[in-house]
Parts: C-alpha cells; structure tokens; sequence
C-alpha cells in the first residue's frame, strides 16, 4: 500500500460533536486541510442536534399545552353542565316552594329583631275604644212606684285609643312565648259625644250586685252579717258619678266594709268598669310558636296564667276555657273559610267561635271576613256543669260571666240585648236593639299571614239582680231577678299603618311576582347552558368527522 493511500486510511473517532484525528504526523498541509473538513462537519451536527432539540421541544410543549387545553375544555364544559343542571333544579324548588312560603314558615319562630316580632312586641296605636253607658232618666218615679220600670238612654261615645306593650317575653324550650300585655287608654275628647266630668246616673252596682252574690251563700252567718253591714250603710239604690268615676275609678264604702267583713268575697273595692276590663286583660299568657306546632297551631293559647283553663272552669267538661283558642292579636296561617277560629278575652269570660262570611278585597289584598257566631250568647239547658252556674238559667243571649269576674253577677251579652231570646224592654225601657250597629263584630283577617287588618267586638256588661225577695226588705224587691244594662264597650281597628301594610303587600303580592321571576331566569339560565354545551359537542364531533373523512 502507498504511502498516500495510507495516509487516506487514517481512522477518526468521534468525541462529543467532534472528530479527532487517531494517526500520526501528517504534512502540514494536508493536516489543515483535514481538520477543516472535520471542523465543518461538527459545526453541522451541532446546529442540526440545536434544531432538532428545539424543534422537539417545542413540539412537546404544544403537544402538552393542547392536552392542558383540552383538560380545561372539558372541565369547563362539565362545570357549564353542571350550573345548567343545579339553575334548572333551584327553578324547579323556586316554582314548587316559594320564597314568600319560606318567610311564612320563618314568621313561626317570631325572631326577635324581624318586623313579625318587633311589630307584635310593640304595635302601632290602632286600637279604638268606645264606651257607652246607660244613663238612668227615672230612677225616682221607679222608687216611688210610679214607673213599673227602669227608662234608660245610652251616652256615648266616650272614645279611647289603646296602646299596648308585651312586656316579661320569653321564649320557652317547648317551642311556646310567654309575655304579659300591658294595656294603657288615652282619651280623645275630640272623638267623644261627652266629657270625662259629665255625670251620669247608675243603679248602684255595689249593693246589688253584693246583695245578689252573698245571697245565695250557704253560709248562715255570712248572710246575717251581711244584713246588718248593710244597716251600717246609705243603701242607695241608683248612684250619681262622673263618667271617668264610672269607667275607672268607681268606688263604693259598702265595698271596703265588705271587704273587711268578708275578705275572700271582694276582690277589688274599685268597680270602675274599664278599670276591671283592663284588669283582667293583663294577665299572663303563653301560647305556641315555632314548626314544631305547624301553621294551623301558631299563637293559638298555650297555657293561661300557667293554668291549662281559666279558675272555677273544668277542662274535661266545659269546653269554654282558653286552651287553643286565639286572643285576636295574631291568627293561624293559611286560613281556610271552612276553619272556625276561636276568639277569647278574660273580659268576655267565653270562647268566641269565628265563621267565615265572605271575601273581601282591600286593595290587591283578599281578605277574609269571619263574624262572630250568632249563637255566641246562647245559654242552652245542655250546658255541661261547671261552664254557667246552674241556679243562673238566663234566657239565651245572655251569658253568664260570674266566673271571670270573681263571683260577682256580672253578665254579658250584645248591645241592647241584640239578638237575644226577649223583648227588648223585659227588664228596662229604652232599649232600641239594631242589627248592624249592634252585632257581635267581625275580623277581616289576611288569610295567608293570619294578621288582621280590620276587627270591630262589641259587648255589653249588665247586672243580673237574683231573686232576693226572702232575704232583704221590701226595698230589694223591686230589682229582684232583674238583668240591668250598665255600660257596652266597642273595640274596633280601622287600619295598620301603612309601613304594616306595604310590608304585607310585599309578602302576599309581591315576593310571588318577584319569586316566578327569578325561578323562570334561573330556569332559562340552565336551559341556555345546558343547550349551548350540547351544540358545541355536536359541532366538534361534526367536525372531527369532516376531518376524518378529508385525511381519507
């Protein structure tokens, strides 16, 4: 072999991107020659190496940037899913369970600090009172004999506004509200027919209606002492007050002497009328609230004075006691006409059974109107033991109230007698009984809520007289077994101030409008979603298929 050809054969060896020579000494010429052909050579493999690498690279970060894009594709359009479906179930819930049923349902716990509450704890004053009383025109020809009977003219109105507060709230772990009301009247001379200083003349409750309540006394002694306190006594028959010393300040010194003589038998040596009504609407009451006692139970009466019935009533056989019954302030929710709430007052001594009479409108607002039973009064020989003192078989339409009143005769029925089972002048002259001005009354209540908006309850206190003719002087017996009218009162809310008013709107009328509104935006909203993901689905499975077709 040549010495060129040997020199052609030399062996290289690659090391990193470079050739090196592996022989021995060359010319230098040649040497050069060489190395720049290999250096050339490197230079290419190391640009081409920087290019594929980068090239790589790049396809890899697209290819990783393409699956992360179409993670995020996917999770979007599942969480699009996703809100389409939730928007179209809460308008679903929307259209089945209202919000304005959620308010309602909220207003049975009576939270503290919410208008259901506050508005209940401390209401407007709306409450209008009027007084009538009985003025006596003959009391003097009747003593002498020459009138066989009392003559009576009604004087009024005598007009108050109530202002109540509850005072002593508490919430009880059996899901019940306790509170006391306190009740105050303030006079409105401009409303009134008569001042407060007008006198007018009464037959003297005090002696007749202590001769009535110690008569029928089993007690021996307690009948003759009577007798003789009574000697100690003016026993003047009628009265001569002013109108305020009638209503609340009414005293009598056979009272106080009673009092003394027989502690147990007087409760209070102060008759006036509105006095002792108001006294007996103080008293404290529990009733229930919250879900566990459900819409048809809400402020029915719990308990009274934490008693389940009213003293000297039993439960088990007497049906008038407050148990489940309402005071009028606040009703059941979701009202039905077939429903027949019960009303009770102290003052009344009764239950008040309410039927509906009609719809009424008040504004956009539909009300419930429920009047007083007619038979609300009605004393009937049925009458289980225990609800009326048997001895007292007063003529139906008036109602014996003894109990309420701590034994005293005290009776009740509609103004004028209206109503009842005897001609207007059986017992007095004067009497002029009407059929709308002087019915029991009415509630118009919105039924949804249970709030009354308009109430009018009128009734009348009256004296029942017994038979006395064997125990007294012939003096007593021309009031024997006589029922005398005294006074009759008229409690009547016109209207709720309009902060009230706009509020119930709002929860009757308005929260359903505004409620369907959102359910069928929510309802679109998903439909929108849901529908939007499903074309785009089907456009990009169109799309790969076109594809498909095209590399074909």
């Amino acid at each position: 072999m040549s010495k060129m050809e040997s020199e052609e054969m030399i062996p290289t060896v690659k090391i990193g991107a470079r050739e090196e020579n592996a022989g021995s000494k060359v010319n230098g010429k040649e040497k050069n020659s060489l190395d720049g052909a290999t250096l050339l050579t490197c230079d290419d493999d190391r640009a081409d190496y920087k290019h594929w690498s980068t090239r790589n690279n790049s396809i890899f970060k697209e290819k990783k940037d393409l699956e992360k894009n179409k993670k995020k594709k996917k999770v979007k359009y599942i969480c699009k899913i996703v809100c389409g479906v939730i928007l179209i179930v809460l308008s679903i819930l929307g259209f089945i369970y209202p919000i304005r049923d959620f308010m309602i349902w909220d207003k049975l716990n009576m939270r503290p600090g919410f208008p259901n509450f506050d508005w209940w704890a401390e209401p407007p004053l709306t409450t209008k009172v009027k007084s009538y009383l009985f003025n006596v025109t003959n009391h003097e020809r009747f003593l002498l004999g020459l009138d066989d009977k009392i003559n009576v003219q009604e004087i009024g109105p005598i007009v108050y506004m109530e202002h109540v507060v509850f005072t002593n709230i508490r919430f009880t772990p059996n899901d019940t509200l306790t509170y006391r009301p306190q009740r105050e009247l303030i006079f409105y001379p401009e409303l009134s027919e008569y001042g407060l200083n007008d006198t007018v003349i009464l037959p003297n409750s005090a002696l007749l209606g202590l001769t009535s309540m110690l008569s029928g006394s089993e007690n021996y002694f307690r009948r003759m002492g009577f007798k003789m306190l009574l000697k100690l006594y003016p026993n003047n028959f009628f009265v001569k007050r002013t109108i305020h010393q009638v209503l609340w300040d009414y005293r009598e010194s056979l009272m106080e002497g009673t009092k003394n003589f027989a502690p147990g038998s007087v409760n209070s040596t102060n008759m006036g009328f509105l006095n002792k009504t108001y006294e007996l609407m103080q008293n404290q009451v529990t009733v229930k609230i919250g879900p566990r006692w459900g819409h048809e139970n809400f402020f029915r009466i719990y308990d009274y004075e934490d008693l389940p019935q009213l003293t000297g009533y039993d439960m088990d056989t007497c049906l008038d006691n407050a148990i489940n019954a309402t005071e009028g302030i606040l009703f059941p929710h979701y009202l039905k006409k077939t429903d027949v709430p019960l009303f009770f007052s102290k003052s009344i001594c009764r239950l008040m059974p309410l039927v509906f009479d009609e719809e009424r409108k008040e504004g956009s607002l539909t009300l419930y109107r429920y009047n007083f039973s007619k038979t609300a009064f009605d004393n009937k020989v049925d009458v289980p033991e225990g609800c009326q003192n048997d001895e007292l078989l007063l003529p139906s339409g008036i109602k014996d109230g003894s109990k309420c009143y701590t034994g005293f005769p005290m009776v009740l029925s509609l103004p004028h007698f209206n109503g009842a089972n005897i001609t207007p002048d059986l017992y007095v002259t004067g009497l002029t009984p009407d059929s709308e001005r002087h019915s029991l009354g009415y509630y118009d209540i919105e039924p949804l809520t249970g709030i009354p908006l308009h109430l009018r309850v009128r009734v009348q206190c009256n004296l029942w007289v017994h038979d006395i003719t064997d125990l007294y002087s012939w003096k007593f017996n021309k009031f024997a077994n006589l029922v005398l009218p005294l006074v009759w009162f008229e409690f009547s809310q016109e209207e709720l101030p309009s902060y009230i008013t706009n509020f119930l709107y709002f929860v009757v009328i308005g929260l359903p409008i505004v409620s369907n509104l959102l359910a069928t935006v929510l309802l679109l909203g998903g439909c929108y979603l849901l529908l939007k993901q499903t074309d785009r689905k089907k456009i990009s499975i169109g799309t790969k298929q076109v594809f498909k077709s095209l590399r074909k």
